[in-house]
């Protein structure tokens, strides 16, 4: 049920032209230049980048792993979701960390991916 952050970390770095880095001192993964993953909490949080209506699907699916984000004033953050990572289902936070890969993934790194697991 549950999923580790260094899983999702293999996972992420998984896909093609995907790179680690920082983003605010917490483990970032991009893809091209848009932020895809944050890791926080040591781990047991990721941050996860996603559309509104994949947002309010996962709210609805799993509350017990996702949480919307707020910022400071108060406001619904609508790109990003965070995930419980000890609650939530590998295979859905996988998912959802692909879904996102390819919107954002140039078309190259795509067909390299279904290359990939075709062949």
């Amino acid at each position: 049920m549950s999923v580790a952050a260094s899983d999702v970390e293999a996972f992420v770095m998984s896909l093609p032209e995907t790179t680690k880095g920082e983003h605010g001192h917490r483990p970032g993964f991009r893809v091209r230049k848009s932020l895809l993953v944050v890791i926080e909490n040591e781990g047991d949080v990721a941050l996860l980048c996603v559309e509104p209506d994949e947002r309010n699907a996962l709210l609805t699916e799993a509350p017990n792993a996702f949480k919307e984000i707020r910022n400071k004033s108060g406001k619904l953050g609508q790109s990003w979701i965070t995930v419980d990572l000890a609650k939530a289902d590998a295979a859905l936070v996988y998912e959802v960390i692909e879904e996102t890969w390819r919107r954002l993934a140039p078309k190259r790194a795509i067909e390299a991916l279904d290359r990939l697991r075709s062949g």
